[in-house]
């Protein structure tokens, strides 16, 4: 099965622009490091699911949707990774957790046990059962009619180890991933969508796929002015780069650069806004000259708006929320 390569979400690239742009004394900056681990290892158990999803035989009746987040009345949910075949649909929660995790009723509760350590976490169960709900009432609520909605909490690292009171038959190691696929194409022979329905309903599912927004330094009260401007050094790291003939010079290191503005920019269009003037790059790259800042935006091919004496630029294709 052909699987697309799973992109991190803007929103850790957000997390990794801050990290780069704030001092490395700044009271946030564990708070915010932790968050985006957390977010790294979930990614990283993601492009798991991935893997496996390879093994399984190349066919065109599965449609494969990654990171799918839609509007339902006046909230949202998400999916990892939504698999849509002729005769069901399978939701695949993927949980990069190590150490034990215990799964237990009256209440249902997850825990972890790591390093002698108990830890709480959302019993990824019921969350996925939730979201299978979540997903047959928005299906009914655009009029289509839904066949069967399975789930599978996919655990990505090999090494935990899982507890459980009652058998969880919905719960299994991510190397299971395609023979259990495989059980349900078993289980389901009845057709529930045909072939060109089942490709209007991808499209449909990618039309009203929501972004989560990724203003990140809003979301920790940074204010702007605490992050750092001007350009990283790719060798030394410090923000110490300045413009000659040949390219970007690092005052601390004297490394050279060609192409060291380019991951400057990003920053800025991932941490401020989504478009950006020939006055903000100056300012953002502490560069005196317009027209440097010209040549330099003209030279990345970016999307450009208002193609007079007050042109934007726009967000490169790679760093916005792409469709599922």
């Amino acid at each position: 099965m052909h699987v697309p390569v799973r992109k991190k979400s803007r929103k850790i690239l957000a997390l990794e622009a801050l990290l780069r742009r704030i001092p490395l004394d700044h009271p946030k900056r564990e708070e915010i490091a932790t968050y985006r681990d957390n977010l790294l290892a979930g990614y990283h158990g993601e492009t798991q699911v991935d893997y496996y999803l390879q093994l399984l035989p190349e066919s065109n009746s599965y449609t494969l949707l990654q990171a799918l987040r839609l509007p339902l009345h006046n909230t949202t949910f998400q999916i990892d990774t939504l698999l849509i075949t002729p005769t069901f649909m399978l939701n695949i929660e993927s949980k990069n957790i190590s150490g034990i995790l215990k799964f237990s009723q009256s209440p249902t509760q997850c825990t972890r046990i790591k390093d002698e350590k108990e830890t709480g976490y959302i019993d990824p169960i019921e969350q996925a059962d939730i979201q299978c709900r979540q997903l047959r009432r928005w299906l009914e609520f655009n009029n289509i009619k839904p066949g069967p909605i399975e789930f599978l909490v996919a655990i990505s690292n090999p090494s935990t180890i899982v507890q459980s009171s009652t058998p969880q038959s919905n719960l299994i190691h991510v190397v299971h991933l395609p023979k259990r696929i495989q059980l349900l194409e078993a289980k389901y022979k009845e057709r529930f969508i045909t072939p060109s329905f089942q490709e209007k309903l991808t499209e449909l599912l990618r039309e009203r796929h929501q972004p989560e927004p990724s203003t990140m330094h809003e979301k920790y009260n940074i204010s702007p002015n605490e992050i750092i401007k001007g350009l990283q050094c790719p060798v030394c790291s410090h923000f110490s780069m300045l413009k000659k003939q040949r390219g970007w010079h690092c005052l601390k290191c004297k490394a050279l650069s060609k192409e060291a503005h380019v991951q400057a920019i990003e920053d800025y269009f991932l941490l401020f806004n989504s478009t950006l003037t020939n006055q903000q790059c100056r300012d953002f790259l502490l560069l005196d000259c317009r027209y440097k800042a010209k040549r330099i935006l003209a030279n990345m091919n970016l999307p450009t708006q208002n193609n007079t004496k007050g042109r934007t630029y726009a967000t490169p294709p790679h760093l916005t929320a792409y469709k599922p």
